[in-house]
């Protein structure tokens, strides 16, 4: 596989489709809160589902809330409406919740066990940054929790999407460490191990 880096220039053609999934409650309504949701595309044939918090009245600046490796669209927003996007909702944020290829409404498909970070950095983050973009012509505010935190730095890192369309970018939990190797010393471990049990 190619590196992610490059200067290579995104435009909206990359975007082949865009149909609602199918139907059904729990699709549409979390708690109090209607969403719409968008499918699209990457560049490489992978589907994505993308959930918008519906806002009487309009919308405000577009925000995107991106999840970690392990999460998918409840992190963000869950079944009984509760969340940081129902809050941003509120605030008269425009609200747009992704999950990424295998993850929540994002189809698995056969390459599920195969899916890389490259991938989610290189095609999912701008196809989604591109869609929002599309949908609503204003720049976007992306936050990001763990890995998604990493995936939105590293695609704007590696130029996979310009800095000039994006308003903010907050992240959390988005550490990245080379590991605990020192609290496995013996006697640290002991120590560490008498102190926990405690």
């Amino acid at each position: 596989m190619s590196s992610i880096g490059g200067n290579r220039t995104r435009t909206d053609n990359r975007l082949k489709t865009d149909m609602p999934l199918a139907q059904s409650p729990l699709e549409q309504r979390c708690g109090s809160y209607g969403l719409d949701i968008h499918r699209l595309r990457t560049e490489d044939g992978a589907q994505l589902a993308v959930s918008r918090i519906r806002r009487p009245g309009g919308h405000g600046t577009p925000v995107v809330l991106l999840h970690g490796s392990y999460s998918k669209r409840n992190f963000w927003l869950s079944d009984k409406g509760i969340g940081l996007g129902a809050w941003l909702a509120d605030a008269g944020f425009d609200v747009w919740i992704p999950e990424l290829r295998g993850h929540g409404l994002s189809p698995k498909g056969e390459r599920f066990s195969e899916i890389t970070a490259e991938e989610q950095i290189r095609y999912d983050v701008p196809a989604i940054h591109q869609y929002v973009l599309s949908q609503t012509g204003r720049d976007v505010f992306w936050i990001g929790h763990s890995f998604g935190g990493l995936f939105i730095l590293a695609a704007l890192s590696a130029r996979a999407m310009a800095p000039d369309r994006i308003s903010g970018v907050i992240t959390f939990g988005s550490q990245i460490s080379k590991g605990d190797g020192y609290l496995k010393i013996p006697p640290l471990a002991w120590i560490l191990k008498r102190i926990l049990n405690t």
